[in-house]
């Protein structure tokens, strides 16, 4: 493991930084992981203004993310919109909408 990858990890793995979070590929079941939050505040790239992010770790689940995945994050489940791997390729960032 690298030391971008333990460093990453570390920031998931903490209380202050990472939530607990659950994902899936509907209809299959739920898998157990942590995100890292963030909403952007200004538009830049591909995100936009107000839209929720996750980032979580790339070994965190069995499936590659894609549209219309679902992460439930304290009851609330977001339908994925996109996905986007880092450079490094140990995280995904995933844009969510609210399913609700």
């Amino acid at each position: 493991m690298s030391a971008f990858a333990r460093s990453l990890a570390a920031l998931h793995a903490d209380q202050n930084m990472g939530v607990a979070a659950q994902f899936r590929r509907p209809p299959y079941t739920w898998q157990a992981c942590r995100v890292i939050l963030s909403q952007p505040t200004e538009v830049f790239g591909t995100a936009r203004a107000g839209t929720l992010e996750a980032e979580i770790l790339a070994g965190a689940i069995l499936d590659t993310p894609q549209r219309g995945d679902e992460l439930m994050i304290a009851g609330t489940t977001y339908t994925i919109d996109a996905a986007e791997r880092d450079v490094l390729a140990l995280s995904w960032r995933l844009t969510l909408a609210d399913r609700n």
